[in-house]
């Protein structure tokens, strides 16, 4: 409870809090490759619960920052809605042969830049 109460104070971590380990958990009863090994990340325990208790506060907010248009990663809306309300649109204009501009914005290459 210190811990939490602390990054929530301060933002700040306990040095070594965030720490994680790879263990190797064999797959196999006699490995001798790497593939005969699993890698299991071991993730420190408070990092999981601030982690959790952010999240949830998060989630009680998000429905009001992030615009009702967006459909992807948000509870409720699917990756997917876009997408079939633009087909849907796309087939009703063919159907019935009226005329329609349709652009698509590649955000990829704005976000790959660095300045």
């Amino acid at each position: 409870m210190n811990t939490v109460q602390s990054f929530a104070e301060g933002g700040s971590w306990p040095k070594g809090t965030n720490a994680s380990f790879i263990s190797l958990v064999p797959k196999v009863i006699n490995p001798q490759l790497l593939n005969d090994f699993r890698p299991i990340s071991l993730v420190g325990c408070v990092y999981k619960i601030v982690s959790k208790i952010l999240s949830s506060r998060l989630k009680m907010v998000l429905d009001k920052v992030i615009d009702p248009r967006q459909s992807a990663f948000l509870e409720g809306r699917g990756l997917l809605d876009s997408v079939l309300v633009a087909n849907e649109t796309l087939e009703e204009v063919k159907r019935n042969k009226k005329e329609c501009v349709v652009f698509k914005v590649d955000y990829e290459n704005v976000y790959d830049l660095v300045s």
